[in-house]
């Protein structure tokens, strides 16, 4: 798989994603997070969404650990973005963040769900060709079934990404 779009700071790629999550915040996008939350780690894109709730201008859809069970209700009203966030392996430190554009997935499943990313992105690309879709990749420490809970740097890098994309100041993250 390609490396995706970060940094090489021990930062866990916020200095590389703080300004395209910024751009991205806007009620015109939609959070598509990804994950199953009996599995560890793999739940950090419902985390992340629960932390989001009533705190963003983000639209928000969970699509737990079977996305192609909601994802038609990412088409209407049409988003302007999708912002796909799942937990995968791609290598890193855990806890470091990426965004991975489409093209970059291919037909590689990076994430844990029985339909690959590449599917849904394929899906949601050709029910919504003008719409800009990105992939938000946290690297995972632990997805053992039955483990819930996110590990301690999951659990830092979703809380980062809460106040990167929520309604609050975003200085001193």
């Amino acid at each position: 798989m390609p490396r995706p779009k970060s940094s090489s700071n021990p930062d866990s790629g916020f200095t590389v994603l703080t300004p395209e999550l910024a751009r991205l915040r806007s009620p015109g996008t939609l959070l598509f997070a990804v994950g199953n939350v009996s599995s560890g780690d793999d739940g950090a894109g419902p985390a992340l969404l629960r932390q989001l709730r009533g705190k963003t201008v983000l639209r928000l859809l969970d699509g737990g650990d079977m996305p192609e069970n909601v994802a038609h209700r990412a088409l209407e009203p049409k988003p302007d973005a999708i912002l796909l966030v799942d937990a995968a392996d791609f290598g890193r430190e855990p806890g470091f963040c990426a965004l991975i554009s489409p093209e970059e997935i291919g037909g590689q499943t990076v994430s844990s769900h029985g339909l690959s990313l590449s599917a849904l992105v394929k899906f949601l690309k050709l029910s919504l060709p003008s719409c800009e879709i990105a992939l938000l990749c946290i690297q995972v420490q632990d997805m053992r079934p039955g483990r819930s809970g996110l590990s301690v740097p999951v659990s830092h890098s979703v809380r980062r990404l809460s106040r990167l994309l929520s309604y609050e100041k975003q200085q001193g993250i």
